[in-house]
């Protein structure tokens, strides 16, 4: 029944704009805390699943949010908190099982996914962050599995929230939200010289901790390119499995084409845009996903100085 509910409010919330969805939730969620957190983390999942656009929820391969106990220990780690959980799999904040250390976070694999393919995405998830270092990306720690076999990888922990709230809620002025945007270009440029494309650049995927440090998440549907990718023909990374955020995918992802780093370029300046705006570049109060994809394949959006002038 709790399941229901919860694939209710989702259906009912993917058919609102996206800036209205995170409001609806709570309010429909009638002070249920938990299940407004449930709802949301859910909407996360399914903005980077493959058939976000194109499937009805109903379709969707996807067990509700665990509530049940945390796991005593996965490898040499504790976990102590649930950070979040969708239909494919949990994040949990973990200490070290023995002596001192820094929390982590463990990304595991819900216990009963056997996919090949979704294997096959966390050990390249885990292939592309153990080739990057650099202080704006959050650092792969190390790879383990749970007592049952399930993978998971091991991360740095950071505690912030999205950049664009960071800059709001400090009411940031414009040389100090160009400052966050050129952080976050740091670490995607880092990425693209180690022939890594990230192809989900939003907001939610680059956070700012409390002391005003940027770091860039979640390389799970990351790319790594072909050396000839940078100086001849791109290989054929193609995105006709739809793994996208649609606010922020750039045309070729839209269209099914081949994906370079400019894949990242292209959602580095919707990212600019919003925070020198506040607003969506392609996205109007009400657009349907149609529409928003119609703007970014046939658009040329306003520069953020005639749109704040206006």
């Amino acid at each position: 029944m709790r399941w229901a509910r919860i694939e209710a409010l989702c259906g009912e919330a993917l058919e609102r704009p996206l800036e209205a969805r995170a409001a609806f939730v709570r309010e429909a969620s009638g002070g249920d805390a938990a299940l407004c957190e449930d709802v949301l983390s859910l909407l996360a999942e399914l903005e980077a699943d493959p058939d976000f656009l194109e499937a009805p929820l109903a379709r969707l391969d996807a067990a509700p949010p665990t509530d049940g106990p945390l796991p005593s220990r996965i490898g040499r780690w504790r976990p102590v908190r649930r950070l979040g959980a969708g239909g494919m799999g949990e994040v949990f904040l973990a200490e070290p099982l023995e002596g001192e250390g820094e929390p982590v976070a463990l990304k595991v694999l819900r216990a009963g996914i056997t996919s090949t393919e979704l294997r096959r995405r966390f050990a390249q998830e885990a292939r592309i962050l153990g080739s990057l270092r650099h202080p704006n990306i959050a650092a792969l720690l190390e790879t383990t599995e749970t007592a049952d076999g399930q993978p998971c990888v091991v991360l740095e922990y950071v505690a912030g929230v999205p950049i664009t709230t960071h800059a709001d809620l400090r009411r940031l002025d414009i040389p100090a939200r160009l400052a966050l945007w050129l952080a976050a270009c740091d670490a995607v440029a880092e990425a693209h010289r180690s022939l890594v494309v990230h192809r989900d650049i939003k907001p939610a995927n680059i956070l700012v901790t409390v002391d005003g440090t940027v770091k860039l998440l979640d390389f799970g549907i990351g790319k790594i390119l072909d050396a000839s990718v940078m100086t001849g023909p791109a290989i054929d990374t193609a995105t006709s499995d739809r793994l996208l955020t649609l606010d922020y995918a750039a045309p070729e992802q839209l269209r099914g084409d081949v994906v370079t780093t400019a894949t990242d370029v292209h959602a580095l300046g919707v990212l600019l845009h919003e925070l020198l705006t506040g607003l969506h570049p392609f996205r109007r109060e009400g657009a349907t996903p149609g529409e928003v994809e119609r703007a970014i394949l046939e658009r040329i959006p306003d520069l953020p100085s005639a749109v704040v002038l206006a």
